[in-house]
């Protein structure tokens, strides 16, 4: 491919230089057109290839929990996926976005739109939010859209293929999108961390009130009944994904530039942690079965210890970004999930029960189980190779 481009770009000048001495040879006629020909040939390719990949919009309360990092990271390095814009959810939106605005840019893609959602009164503890408060938001170099939601709607209405909206959060950005724009129903599908089926945290055969539906069960009820195709990763499957072993050796030492910011703010986010933190020099402490990270010579940009991981905490988000690309056309995606249609009714209290449809229960399609009787790992295994890549 690269010959042909390079060749078919040599005979774009050479013909732009021959325009002075119009009309041409007519024995150049069949050069031309042969290279005209070429030029719509890879034209085509590229057009092929970016056809198979899935439009998305992230929908994220990043910064509260370390997981919606990971789910960025992901889709910035995921060949499947055309990011289409971050929009932020959920407390101080502006304050989110500040730190979706200090990663794409160490990440040197400002490319990305960023869209703030409507704040809220859920101040969640933002603890990635000091790792970017060097950086003013007005400096980015990208696009901001102030009313996200509808730079949200926008992308969707106007989108050629169907987009993926990925929600992160609790879903608060949701009804002003469906009472707004009722149209984008019929060009977009969700992939939702969301609910709890079968199993709570912690791997609990109870199942339990789910952080991003407690806070406004209503939104979410909105997002389930809303016209669209929605799949969630609930506690059953979402709940147990983790990096550990090698899985998070290699996203540690990976060199994408990507898995290297990641890494800069994982490291920022267990700084305060004892039971990860090492004085200098101290690698003896670290168990057996974990991963030692030396600190010391890193150019982090910040003051941290040495970071010794048995595991990182539960990665959530970062699943329901996976299940995105499963939408991909060309049906390249491995896939380390179960799937069930449930019929679900969202409680007052933010449980996710069981129903039937008799009964008003909203359909859903469920990632109950990992495929295979698994546990992740084999899915952190994969994610560690995209991220690094």
């Amino acid at each position: 491919l690269q010959f042909v481009v390079v060749n078919c770009c040599s005979v774009c000048c050479s013909c732009c230089c021959c325009c002075d001495t119009w009309p041409m040879s007519e024995k150049m006629l069949p050069s031309l057109l042969l290279h005209v020909l070429c030029l719509s040939s890879v034209l085509s390719f590229i057009r092929a290839r970016d056809s198979n990949k899935i439009p998305v919009i992230i929908s994220t309360d990043v910064g509260s929990d370390f997981d919606d990092s990971v789910a960025i990271a992901l889709a910035l390095q995921d060949p499947l996926i055309d990011l289409k814009l971050i929009i932020t959810e959920s407390g101080d939106t502006e304050l989110r976005a500040q730190v979706v605005a200090k990663y794409l840019e160490g990440v040197n893609r400002t490319d990305v739109p960023i869209g703030i959602g409507p704040p809220n009164s859920n101040f969640t503890n933002p603890r990635l939010t000091p790792w970017a408060a060097d950086y003013n938001l007005t400096s980015y170099p990208g696009t901001i859209f102030r009313d996200g939601v509808e730079a949200m709607a926008n992308i969707i209405m106007n989108s050629s293929t169907m987009v993926t909206v990925v929600a992160i959060a609790p879903c608060t950005n949701f009804p002003s999108l469906l009472t707004r724009f009722p149209g984008v129903t019929k060009n977009a599908r969700v992939k939702a961390m969301s609910g709890s089926i079968n199993r709570g945290y912690g791997n609990s055969t109870l199942p339990a009130p789910e952080h991003n539906v407690v806070f406004c069960p209503t939104c979410t009820d909105m997002m389930y009944r809303a016209s669209w195709d929605v799949s969630i990763t609930p506690l059953d499957t979402s709940g147990t994904f983790i990096f550990e072993g090698q899985s998070l050796l290699t996203l540690l030492m990976g060199t994408s530039r990507v898995s290297q910011v990641l890494a800069q703010c994982l490291l920022f986010w267990v700084q305060s942690s004892s039971q990860h933190c090492l004085s200098p020099g101290k690698q003896e402490s670290c168990p057996g079965n974990s991963v030692f990270f030396p600190h010391e010579g890193a150019d982090w940009g910040c003051s941290m210890c040495n970071v010794c991981f048995g595991s990182t905490d539960v990665w959530f988000d970062a699943v329901a970004l996976y299940m995105a690309r499963l939408d991909s056309p060309d049906g390249a995606s491995p896939n380390y999930l179960e799937f069930n249609d449930e019929y679900v009714t969202v409680t007052p209290d933010g449980r996710t029960l069981k129903d039937q449809k008799a009964n008003g229960g909203v359909l859903v399609h469920s990632a109950d189980a990992w495929a295979g009787n698994g546990n992740g790992s084999s899915l952190a295994t994969w994610m560690a190779q995209i991220l690094t890549t």
